[in-house]
């Protein structure tokens, strides 16, 4: 089947400009090729739907092009994400995915059944009100306006296992601070992230353009802190000077390395 449709509307996702080509039968929806415009930029897809009595399979691959993440966010409730939201991000996402999961009978996605991969980089990036962002200002760098920030570039491999999400180790120079940042995010437990932040943040960052100087560069001295959901269910930002939280994670990779 070839499909063209001016605009598609599911739930709060809003795309214009729909092509697509698809094959199907008794078993399986194929999906050649889906193109769209959504959120300012453009989305390609790739991938199959299997009908299964229990459940529907699904694993595809995406491409997405300039588009308004904190739009995306939005159509997407968030990924199921309590934080970020679509109030507290901006910038421009281009990202290639590739996933398998699988859906209810009722079309709902089943987050533990998730794996896969999402390479990205966002231009122009802002935080606003982010709590865990914020928790960082309490214990470092107190006369600094932690509530809006810019970014330079983000770019990261993120690696998803059910609800894990692997962070890894990822570069944040921003207009208020430059930090490294690693570690998981989980969708039910929150956060258990390890930050790195170089004591050059001593200083107020002057350059007028952002750049990004690389995940092995150089930092000097660095204060080591971690964020993690505390018994209250807020995030908690603690000191972590021997980096007890890095070596953790390292350990609890080690056996799948083998």
């Amino acid at each position: 089947m070839d499909l063209s449709a001016k605009q598609l509307i599911y739930k709060k996702f809003v795309a214009n400009n729909l092509v697509a080509n698809m094959e199907m039968d008794d078993n399986a929806i194929r999906l050649k090729k889906i193109d769209l415009q959504h959120a300012g930029g453009s989305i390609a897809i790739q991938g199959i739907v299997r009908n299964d009595p229990s459940a529907n399979p699904f694993s595809f691959k995406s491409q997405l092009n300039n588009v308004n993440v904190s739009k995306i966010f939005y159509a997407f409730n968030s990924f199921g994400l309590k934080s970020p939201t679509d109030k507290n991000i901006a910038g421009t996402l281009t990202a290639d995915i590739t996933l398998q999961g699988g859906f209810t009978t009722k079309a709902q996605l089943i987050p533990e059944e998730l794996k896969g991969f999402v390479k990205f980089n966002m231009h122009d990036g802002k935080l606003m009100n982010f709590e865990p962002v914020q928790k960082i200002q309490q214990t470092v760098f107190k006369s600094r306006n932690f509530s809006d920030i810019q970014f330079a570039d983000l770019h990261d491999l993120l690696e998803i296992n059910g609800n894990n999400i692997k962070i890894n180790r990822m570069e944040i120079r921003s207009s208020v601070i430059t930090m490294f940042v690693e570690g998981a995010y989980n969708t039910k437990t929150g956060p258990d992230l390890s930050i790195q932040v170089p004591l050059s943040n001593l200083k107020a960052n002057k350059d007028s353009v952002l750049r990004n100087r690389g995940i092995f560069s150089k930092t000097g001295v660095s204060a080591r802190l971690r964020a993690q959901k505390g018994d209250d269910g807020k995030i908690k930002i603690s000191w972590d000077p021997f980096n007890k939280a890095g070596k953790e994670m390292k350990k609890a990779e080690s056996p799948k390395l083998k």
